[in-house]
This record gives C-alpha cells, structure tokens and sequence, in this order.
C-alpha cells in the first residue's frame, strides 16, 4: 500500500470530507473569535478612548480559541491578532511594523503567552 492510497480523496460523501468541514469551522472560528475581539476593542475605544492596552481583548478571544478547539487554532489566533495589533493598532498604523522597542517587548510577550496558553490547553 503506498502513501496516495492509503486516504480517501476529498469528496462530499467521504469521511474525509466530513474532517475538511470540521477543519475549516475550527480554524474559521479561531478566526472570527479575533475578529470579534478586535470588534470589540473598537467599541472599547470608542466609548472610553484610545489608552486601552493592545491586547487586552486579543488574550481572552486566543485563551477561548485554545480552550475550546486546542493548539493549531489558538496558534492560528494568536498570529492573526498580532498582525491585526501590528497593521491596525501598534504605531506607524497601516504597516507590518512596529517603532516603539516597549511595543516589540510587549508583542513578543504576547505571542509567548499565547503559545503557552496553546500548548497548556492541550494537556
């Protein structure tokens, strides 16, 4: 038996159709969880004004993520909440970088604690 036949390929009716749906709706809410995170850190700011910390509602939307779907979406999370905290939130705003060295502190802090709280919620 070689590696091609051991897996079934991808159609409607097959189990492993079944697993590619499952796979997409994990990861498409880890996805959605940020953005709703991010969704309310604009209401957030809206209401009480700019000095809201970074990632203030990222941590609970990666902890959720992990908690209930396990590493590869709460990694998922967390990468997509540090590129939206470093494009939308982190100064010069609308670019992939990141000028303040307590900001790049700050960024890495939080992708180790998400990678923590990923591989801890799998144990």
């Amino acid at each position: 038996m070689n590696f091609f036949t051991k897996f079934e390929p991808f159609t409607r009716t097959g189990k492993n159709w079944n697993r590619l749906v499952d796979i997409l709706a994990i990861y498409g809410f880890a996805v959605l969880a940020v953005a709703a995170a991010m969704g309310l850190r604009l209401a957030l700011t809206a209401r009480f004004g700019s000095g809201l910390p970074p990632y203030i509602t990222f941590y609970p939307a990666v902890m959720a993520v992990a908690v209930l779907t396990g590493f590869g979406p709460s990694v998922l999370a967390t990468s997509v909440s540090c590129g939206i905290a470093v494009y939308w939130i982190l100064p010069p705003l609308g670019q992939f970088a990141v000028a303040s060295p307590i900001d790049r502190v700050a960024l890495i802090i939080f992708i180790g604690m998400g990678l923590f709280v990923s591989v801890t919620a799998e144990l």
